[in-house]
């Protein structure tokens, strides 16, 4: 082990006073007003009920969206691939299931979905992109979320030229609040199958996001989730990556606005990849990152961590990796812990295996070289 610089190891009351005290008593007023109460969630469940509208492809998808009810469920039927050469944008809250889509060869800039409403749910969706025929210069994401209280589950976003989803907040919109991602799979794509990041021109932070069983596979710039540009709140767990260049990044685009704190990695299995979990942190101040459970399987620098404080990086196993040089290398990180980690593989010296550099009060506990 290589250390550095480190050192130090409904107001119901007056219909109720319409009523004479004597005919009145006090028990048989609260089970008045607990009757009211519960009338009126009654009624408001009701009024709420969910329009549901299946979809077969004979009317073009925006009609259909456009001419819902707020809340409504559009209900695809999986086996119509639409072409979409102009971005689907949903505009009120909704639910969308279902729906198989593909961008044509060559159209640039589009994605095939934009949510611009909170309260907005996508469930079993099918995407495909068009990499092969559009530049980098031209990319899109195929799904760009700019609003809150988002919930998108089991999904596959394939050939994307950026990010199966992008869920950003932009600029003077404030914070982007409340996200749930779940079993999302992506194959193909360039860049990230998940891209969570805040606005770096006015501050906005992307708060309380849940992202749980994301799978990539064969992201050629990027990996399977990215955590950035002042993310805040965010738990991600049980990730797979293979053939990326990561399976988590945590990173910033060097704007003193682009602050991530309180993160939360787990469970994290990269094979042949770069990197299991990065940081591509500049020194903006970045604090409370813990990695906990990962394994990083034939890859090149399995951890690689820059310029967070109160970083923890606990049970890691690196196996077989791809290069013999440091697996965990660590920079500028004060109040850095690291334990249980257990590295197989044909470089047998602890100190060839992990570099803590600039780093303040370190605690190092159980590193096991085999």
């Amino acid at each position: 082990m290589v250390i550095i610089g480190a050192r130090g190891i409904v107001n119901h009351k007056s219909a109720l006073n319409s009523i004479p005290d004597h005919a009145n008593p006090p028990a048989m007023r609260i089970r008045l007003s607990a009757r009211i109460i519960t009338l009126i969630g009654i009624l408001w469940v009701l009024s709420a009920q969910a329009e549901v509208i299946n979809w077969n492809g004979k009317v073009p998808l925006e009609k259909v969206i456009q001419n819902a009810s707020p809340n409504s469920v559009i209900q695809c039927d999986p086996n119509v691939d639409i072409e979409v050469s102009k971005t689907i944008i949903l505009r009120q809250p909704v639910t969308l299931v279902g729906l198989t889509a593909h961008l044509p060869d060559g159209l640039i800039k589009t994605p095939i979905l934009e949510v611009a409403s909170g309260n907005v749910t996508l469930l079993n969706l099918k995407f495909t992109g068009n990499t092969d025929t559009v530049s980098q210069d031209d990319r899109a994401p195929l799904i760009d979320v700019h609003k809150g209280s988002f919930r998108i589950e089991n999904c596959v976003f394939e050939n994307s030229s950026k990010d199966g989803i992008m869920i950003s907040a932009r600029p003077n919109g404030g914070d982007l609040v409340g996200v749930i991602v779940r079993d999302i799979v992506g194959r193909g794509n360039v860049r990230d199958v998940v891209s969570i990041s805040g606005d770096g021109e006015t501050g906005g932070k992307v708060r309380n996001v849940f992202v749980e069983n994301i799978r990539g596979y064969d992201s050629s710039m990027r990996g399977t989730v990215e955590v950035s540009d002042g993310s805040q709140n965010v738990t991600v767990r049980t990730v797979y990556a293979e053939n990326c260049v990561y399976g988590v990044d945590i990173q910033d685009h060097k704007s003193p606005l682009h602050v991530n704190r309180h993160v939360l990695i787990e469970d994290v299995y990269a094979k042949n990849s770069k990197h299991a979990v990065r940081t591509a942190n500049n020194d903006l101040g970045h604090t409370d990152l813990t990695l906990r459970n990962i394994t990083a399987e034939g890859c090149q620098l399995s951890i690689q961590a820059r310029n967070t404080d109160r970083l923890l990086i606990e049970n890691v196993r690196i196996i077989s990796p791809a290069k013999e040089s440091h697996q965990i290398d660590i920079r500028n990180c004060d109040g850095l812990i690291i334990r249980n980690v257990f590295i197989l593989g044909p470089v047998k010296d602890v100190e060839d295996n992990l570099l803590i550099k600039d780093c303040l009060n370190v605690t190092t506990d159980t590193i096991v070289i085999q």
